[in-house]
């Protein structure tokens, strides 16, 4: 037995909005590294919280270790078996303080508190929490936000981890040192599904890809026998063309310009300090940054 089935899968948040996922017919088995792989709203999160008891389908099963998600009574073992690092970090933090954030889902499990505060000192060594271990969640970068949700879920040992879009707010060294963690992760039993839209970190972490798109399943394939131009030709359902366009000639001049702008420039993550930037016509301008840097 596999360790998730899905079987006939349908989900809709409501009869208006119409189905998220139809039909889907997916196995992930114990010990594997799958990645979902579709474009933003074809059902990825989605199904992510599907796996993890969070949502019960509309129609047809999701079993985890041969549990039903959909019986109620079980739930709480379901969550238990399969941790989820969603894509917001913000959605995911309930507590004020970094430590009570690790500690959360261990206390509800009801370990004792000798056990808790083991799991969660071995939490912030691996992931290298101890300078803000002590810090307010409120104070964290994005990038912290979404190493101490890791940090609390692997606490809990599930069985399953599934990332959604993990790299967001991370920096290139930082999802190169994830990486690392989920190989070790696997190599020692632990399954992991891997949610991302960008085809190069799937193709170089994954062992299996899932194609989603509009809410189905259209294959799996080897992640090393298949191309980035192959994986995007199946995403969108017709070979990819690469666009030309000539440049035009347009005249000098700003179309919008900033000058020494200042904006909550308190907030260590969602202010501005001085900023100045021009745009000029038939420009593309780059604003390169982690998630809550200020960008927003």
């Amino acid at each position: 037995m596999a360790f998730i089935e899905c079987r006939d899968l349908h989900f809709s948040y409501s009869e208006e909005s119409g189905e998220v996922l139809h039909g889907v017919d997916l196995d992930i088995e114990k010990g594997s590294f799958v990645a979902l792989l579709g474009h933003n709203g074809c059902g990825k999160s989605t199904m992510a919280k599907l796996f993890n008891g969070m949502l019960v389908p509309t129609s047809g099963t999701v079993t985890v270790d041969g549990i039903d998600t959909a019986v109620e009574e079980t739930q709480l073992d379901v969550r238990r078996r399969v941790g989820l690092v969603q894509q917001n970090p913000d959605n995911q933090i309930v507590t004020d303080f970094v430590w009570h954030e690790l500690a959360f889902g261990l206390e509800n499990m009801a370990l004792s508190v000798p056990v808790i505060r083991r799991r969660v000192a071995e939490m912030a060594a691996f992931f290298g929490m101890e300078p803000w271990f002590r810090a307010k969640t409120t104070e964290l970068s994005g990038g912290q936000k979404q190493l101490m949700n890791l940090a609390s879920a692997l606490a809990m040992e599930p069985k399953l981890l599934i990332l959604d879009e993990p790299s967001a707010a991370l920096t290139d060294i930082e999802v190169e040192g994830l990486f690392a963690i989920m190989k070790k992760l696997v190599s020692e039993g632990k399954s992991i599904i891997f949610i991302s839209h960008k085809m190069r970190e799937v193709l170089h972490i994954s062992d299996r890809i899932t194609i989603l798109r509009a809410g189905e399943v259209v294959t799996t394939v080897d992640a090393h026998g298949v191309t980035g131009q192959e994986l995007a030709n199946m995403m969108i359902g017709r070979e990819l063309q690469q666009s030309q366009y000539e440049k035009k000639d347009v005249e000098a001049g700003a179309v919008i310009s900033l000058q020494n702008i200042d904006y909550h420039k308190e907030s260590k993550h969602a202010g501005l300090n001085d900023v100045s930037l021009s745009i000029g016509r038939g420009e593309i301008v780059g604003i390169a940054g982690v998630d809550g840097n200020g960008q927003t």
